[in-house]
């Protein structure tokens, strides 16, 4: 018979789970920030940021990545068939409904294969965790080069808009 828990354990629990949402949600916006500040994206320059920076909170964040893997390899799964989902749905929708930029276009096509093999590959993760070069394999699918990764794309709302 299991036992049940207390009011204040489901508690802490419950704030445990909360609390790891929201720090990979900051860990994950910091990196696209770095990856930003890096590549100069969004004029970073004029704000006197240096690429230095970005660089360096690049290097600090993989490093986190790649010590925590096991920790969030599992979670890759539900995030890549989240992008592929989006894109899935929202191309054909955005090119029915609205507008799209021929540049947006042929990367969403481009990404579409790339996040279908990478969920597939994310499969193998439920499982077991990632050891040796697999670790490198999976930090390495976070950091697609700038804007038009596979994050960039798929969490933009402004690239799968549907303007006339």
């Amino acid at each position: 018979m299991p036992r049940k828990r207390t009011v204040w354990q489901q508690l802490k629990s419950g704030l445990r789970i909360a609390g790891a949402i929201v720090l990979g949600f900051v860990f994950f916006l910091a990196l696209w920030a770095s990856v930003a500040v890096l590549t100069m994206h969004n004029n970073f320059a004029m704000r006197g940021v240096h690429p230095v920076l970005g660089g360096f909170g690049l290097l600090v964040l993989s490093t986190g990545l790649f010590l925590t893997t096991r920790y969030w390899a599992k979670w890759l799964l539900a995030i890549l068939a989240f992008c592929t989902c989006r894109l899935l749905i929202g191309v054909p929708a955005v090119l029915v409904l609205g507008h799209m930029e021929r540049e947006d276009l042929s990367t969403a096509l481009v990404m579409i294969p790339a996040l279908l093999i990478s969920t597939l590959l994310a499969l193998r993760f439920l499982r077991k965790p990632p050891m040796g070069a697999e670790r490198i394999g999976v930090v390495a699918l976070n950091f697609r080069p700038g804007h038009h990764g596979a994050w960039g794309f798929c969490c933009s709302p402004r690239r799968m808009s549907c303007t006339s």
